[in-house]
């Protein structure tokens, strides 16, 4: 790395910093020397990945940011772990657990920011694969792999696989790295409970495997894979910032060259969540239960229950507004357990979000059941950015 002097610790000036060997850089006003006045900041990323970029609103008003890859120099983000691979209990067990979010390459808060990477590649991390479930083998079961670690700065660690042994053993993730995405380790039941992959970059981890769908039916825990972690940001605003990309190429011509990957205006989650309900007596009415993919500027998951939905903001999508019809979501194929009620369509089709999408199943007074991994993913990408569970589940007391 060659660094040239900064002149404005403890007074104003330009702070101009170029990179030519790897390194990964976290807080940036700490790492620039804390400057008291505004600064004019220059990164350039020579031939070299410099990792995980956070400006805060340390820096004082008016600072302003230039970030420029020349010679294919990268910024990127941090790979996620690998999820832990579901524990056999012997006739019990639990699923797989998640893999862990990739990390953006630049995160800033208040501040704009500009970006020329003509010449070099903007990246979010990888998320870590999902942990393979504890499949049931009647009086005994083997244990979940464990997930792949997500490309990334540095190694993701790969997931532990599931214990305490089985018949074969589990292996654990591989991790990840800069290079590549690490592989999810091998289940204790061949090709039905591995632990998936870790995503590349600007992708989710891959969904665990899982062998007994059913068995996650009223509160067991058996037989799910884990969802793959969350895509890393290639810039994530967290307080409403903007990345300019001020080169010759546009932002759409940028991806199109795959020099950008992951989002620029925010980032993709689906958490894990589940809408309860409970009916009591004979002749209970129908009521409806579920979730929706709302299309609003914040692209918000709201949940469906009868005494009044709830609208999370911190998902499905967080940061600046977006274009909803960039976007499509689906229900992979092989669902947890329980069948929805109402949907768009087939498990396993992708659904523009150019409106919104539903998931809901109706019920009187029986018992219903509905969980699946729920998927997002850019139009412009053939892979997921984004899973989680999403569940539905009434409990009939007499």
């Amino acid at each position: 790395m060659w660094r040239s002097p900064l002149s404005i610790f403890g007074g104003s000036g330009a702070a101009t910093v170029t990179f030519t060997e790897d390194a990964y850089v976290g807080d940036l006003y700490t790492y620039l020397g804390s400057p008291s006045s505004p600064v004019e900041v220059t990164i350039t990323a020579n031939d070299a990945d410099v990792a995980y970029i956070a400006i805060s609103n340390a820096f004082a008003g008016g600072s302003t940011f230039q970030f420029t890859a020349i010679n294919n120099g990268r910024f990127i983000g941090v790979g996620g772990a690998g999820g832990v691979g579901g524990n056999d209990y012997g006739a019990t067990g639990s699923k797989g657990f998640f893999g862990s979010s990739g990390g953006p390459a630049i995160e800033s808060a208040n501040f704009n920011i500009n970006i020329d990477i003509d010449d070099g590649f903007l990246f979010g991390g990888g998320g870590g694969g999902g942990g393979g479930s504890f499949n049931d083998l009647g009086a005994s079961g083997t244990p979940g792999g464990g997930g792949g670690g997500g490309i990334g700065w540095g190694n993701a660690a790969g997931g532990a696989a599931g214990s305490p042994t089985g018949s074969p053993v589990a292996t654990a993730g591989t991790a990840g790295g800069q290079t590549a995405a690490g592989t999810g380790g091998a289940g204790g039941t061949s090709g039905t409970n591995d632990g998936g992959d870790g995503g590349g970059w600007g992708l989710a981890g891959v969904n665990g495997q899982f062998a007994n769908p059913q068995q996650t039916v009223f509160g067991n825990t058996q037989g799910a894979g884990g969802a793959g972690g969350d895509s890393g940001p290639a810039f994530y605003p967290t307080a409403g910032a903007v990345a300019t990309f001020n080169g010759s190429s546009s932002e759409a011509t940028l991806r199109t060259e795959n020099r950008i990957k992951g989002e620029t205006d925010g980032r993709i989650i689906i958490p894990d969540r589940t809408v309860w309900g409970f009916h009591l007596g004979v002749g209970h009415p129908s009521y409806s239960y579920g979730w929706d993919f709302n299309i609003t500027a914040d692209g918000i998951l709201t949940k469906i229950h009868p005494s009044g939905d709830t609208h999370y903001t911190d998902s499905w999508y967080v940061g600046n507004d977006i274009t909803a019809s960039e976007y499509e979501v689906r229900v992979v194929a092989d669902t947890e357990g329980g069948t929805w009620d109402t949907n768009p369509g087939a498990a396993g089709t992708w659904f523009p979000l150019s409106v919104g999408r539903l998931w809901y199943l109706t019920t009187a007074a029986s018992p219903a059941f509905a969980s699946s991994i729920f998927e997002i993913r850019r139009t412009d990408e053939t892979l997921a950015a984004a899973s989680g569970h999403l569940t539905a589940q009434v409990e009939y007391e007499p």
